[in-house]
């Protein structure tokens, strides 16, 4: 739990955080972690490239995904909203009741995850 704390900070300050508004289409800096970080095993395959994420209100978008992936939208470690999007889609409409900031993930497999930030105001 803390490594994943001290993770999440130095995302933070890495990556920054995506303010999602009405009119704005903003890109989402995303960075990729380890699904189990208690675990040594290397990770056996990851991504020759990472894939853009943008937030258009409350439509993300994304470029560069492979195969089926699972969204998870997150606040203090807990998930608040999924969704499955399948091989071939690109975007998703979050709900209304979002509000405040939320790391987002996109699970591709049992390895590696991809993650940003974005904050509803």
């Amino acid at each position: 739990m803390l490594k994943h704390t001290k993770l999440f900070m130095l995302s933070l300050a890495i990556f920054g955080m995506a303010t999602a508004s009405e009119a704005d289409t903003i890109e989402i800096s995303v960075g990729i972690g380890g699904v189990d970080p208690e675990s040594h095993e290397p990770i056996r395959r990851s991504p020759a490239k990472l894939p853009k994420a943008y937030i258009d209100g409350r439509q993300l978008s994304f470029e560069g995904l492979f195969g089926c992936q699972l969204l998870e939208v997150l606040q203090d470690d807990e998930v608040v909203y999924s969704a499955y999007l399948p091989a071939g889609s690109s975007t998703v409409s979050l709900p209304e009741s979002l509000s405040g900031e939320y790391e987002i993930r996109l699970l591709s497999d049992n390895s590696y995850y991809f993650f940003g930030f974005i904050h509803f105001q």
